[in-house]
């Protein structure tokens, strides 16, 4: 720890050395001058990305061909490098040789995989209905209260990441795959898969998620994460649709449903990014009979 702070005090005090705003602006202009010519066109953008480390931005660049895997390069770790270095133009070679590097090893990966969904691959997303019903026209979907399961090809990566190719109209009548059958398939596939994560924040409050951190407010189908909590806490349960990615439990004991109803409906558009909202709508996980409903 005391070298970290060190190490931050000596990069501070070196002549023209760049906060992390200005270092994020210099990395998105120059960037593409320090990468190969086949990259020149691809398209480029900057996004908050959620990780196990929490939403860390990020410079995506690709052709914009579905299924074709880009390596993830994080501002945070760039400037971390820049911060060891002290200069910009060997943290630009280092970020172009990483995503390089890293196009190589997916070209190499996707070689090795079949292009056609496979069965056992095969997961489930929870999403919001309403301001999904363009892709929900396009897509295999069973209803879930104010939400909608759409089904996933997901091809894991070495990095423990992953890409996850969602399967439209189209593709599933092609594969002869119907709704039943995927979502047979997604509800034995995505808790093997995408194991469940707990962890508690506080007095009996819960979050429930996948080991990925990412789109695992699907735990909440899986069949016995929410009975097994229920059991644990010998209670009722409300259940927080927080986002896409996790959903946080509660007995209903410690709670006032309104009040909870209120944050959700608050959070969802003062917190969240557009993308990430699942519900307004809070749930209630009944412990007798294992059954969850809109609470009342």
């Amino acid at each position: 720890m005391e070298k970290d702070c060190l190490r931050m005090v000596l990069f501070l005090l070196r002549e023209n050395a760049m906060d992390y705003q200005k270092f994020r602006d210099e990395i998105v202009k120059k960037i593409r001058g320090y990468l190969p010519e086949e990259y020149a066109g691809w398209d480029m953008k900057v996004e908050f990305i959620r990780t196990r480390r929490g939403r860390r931005e990020a410079v995506l660049i690709g052709s914009g061909e579905d299924g074709i895997a880009v390596p993830t390069l994080y501002i945070d770790m760039l400037y971390e490098w820049y911060q060891s270095c002290g200069s910009l133009e060997k943290t630009l070679r280092f970020a172009a040789e990483f995503y390089v590097s890293g196009m190589r090893y997916g070209r190499a990966m996707s070689e090795c995989m079949r292009p056609e969904p496979r069965e056992d691959g095969i997961i489930m997303t929870l999403i919001n209905t309403e301001r999904n019903r363009e892709l929900l026209s396009d897509v295999p979907n069973r209803p879930c209260h104010d939400m909608s399961i759409i089904y996933r090809y997901m091809i894991p990566l070495p990095d423990r990441t992953f890409n996850a190719v969602t399967i439209t109209n189209a593709l599933a009548e092609r594969e002869g795959l119907s709704e039943e059958r995927l979502y047979e398939l997604a509800m034995k596939n995505t808790p093997r898969m995408l194991p469940l994560y707990t962890e508690n924040i506080g007095e009996n409050i819960n979050v429930l998620s996948n080991d990925r951190g990412i789109i695992g407010a699907a735990a909440m189908l899986y069949r016995e994460s929410l009975a097994n909590l229920s059991e644990m806490m010998e209670s009722d349960l409300y259940v927080i649709p927080s986002s896409v990615h996790e959903i946080i439990t509660l007995p209903v004991e410690d709670a006032s449903a309104d009040k909870l109803r209120k944050m959700i409906y608050e959070a969802n558009r003062t917190v969240l990014e557009a993308g990430d909202m699942l519900s307004d709508t809070l749930y209630y996980y009944s412990r007798e009979d294992k059954t969850m409903r809109p609470a009342l």
